[in-house]
């Protein structure tokens, strides 16, 4: 009996290891681990979930007329409060919108908006007081606060699902808005493009802060010299830190950094930061910048890479006699 015990011990384990992971895979929770799937027939499918309505509201409470939500989904706005921006009575009353029909071009641009913010969406769960906005919208009290509310709603498994989620990056997010703006009250706005940043610099930290072993190499850009970069490097030699004479390079130099940094695949603009440890810091065209964990490979390729447009060998590690054993 015990014989058997043992046998199907490790083989319950196991299965039950793998229904935990299948149920992770398919939680609500985890809708944005993987890559969106364009769908057919203008439905945006996000691994296990299908997009199928949006919500999006805003309001001061130190400005007049300034407010604005509407609700939509795949075939209509189902509802939208809102000030006209051309009127000529600015003592107009609110207007609004109820179940007004809305193309399946309509709809694809709202897909593709969301899909563009799809890396950076970060859900929360709201408070009993969030949110009071969007159930009493046109309630606007002057000197009451600002609010923003976006939410997204999803289909999976079958059944609806209402995420909330905190306000994006705004040049994303600015593409969605305008968007949904114009489809509530179209006046020939023009709809904005995202160009994604790229990286025109780079710092990068490997070993202990203040350690013997400590290496930094900086390039980044001179915004005041077109085609030039700062370029610093520190490292160790003779027990003591050395500073690389150098102050700048070229455009040539930098595309060799670039170039690694992109094959070792740390230029995604999407990526979380992190703090300690061995790292690289990006830095981008729009002025944002990300701090990425280093694995030891991704270090020792990148201080390959610096010592060899330094044109100098890096000091190898003394080994210790315990390492010849």
């Amino acid at each position: 009996m015990k014989k058997y015990i043992k046998f199907l011990l490790p083989l319950l384990s196991g299965i039950l290891l793998l229904g935990i992971f299948l149920t992770g895979c398919t939680s609500p929770n985890n809708l944005f681990q993987g890559t969106p799937n364009g769908g057919e027939n203008n439905v945006m499918d996000y691994n296990n979930a299908i997009l199928r309505g949006v919500e999006y509201g805003w309001s001061s409470g130190s400005m007049a007329r300034a407010e604005f939500f509407v609700e939509v989904n795949e075939s209509e706005i189902v509802k939208a409060r809102y000030y006209p921006e051309v009127t000529e009575n600015w003592a107009d009353d609110i207007s609004t919108k109820e179940h007004v029909s809305i193309t399946e071009d309509d709809w694809k641009s709202i897909c593709d908006a969301v899909e563009l913010l799809y890396p950076v969406l970060e859900e929360y769960s709201p408070s009993a007081t969030e949110g009071l906005f969007s159930a009493i919208a046109g309630e606007q009290v002057l000197d009451g606060g600002d609010t923003f509310d976006f939410a997204l709603t999803w289909e999976i498994d079958g059944e609806l699902v209402r995420k909330n989620y905190y306000s994006p990056d705004y040049e994303r997010f600015r593409v969605l808005s305008t968007i949904l703006t114009e489809l509530v009250d179209p006046i020939g706005r023009e709809i904005p493009t995202y160009t994604p940043p790229v990286i025109n610099g780079v710092y990068v930290e490997i070993g202990k802060k203040d350690g013997k072993d400590r290496y930094s190499f900086q390039c980044t850009q001179d915004k005041d010299a077109v085609g030039e970069y700062y370029f610093f490097c520190y490292y160790p030699e003779n027990g003591k830190h050395t500073r690389y004479p150098e102050s700048k390079v070229d455009e040539a130099t930098w595309q060799v950094i670039r170039d690694k940094v992109a094959e070792l695949g740390l230029d995604n603009p999407d990526v979380a930061t992190t703090s300690g440890g061995d790292a690289i810091t990006l830095y981008f065209t729009n002025g944002t910048q990300r701090k990425v964990k280093l694995n030891k490979d991704n270090g020792e390729a990148l201080k390959k890479t610096f010592f060899e447009i330094m044109g100098i060998e890096p000091v190898q590690k003394k080994k210790s006699l315990w390492n010849w054993f």
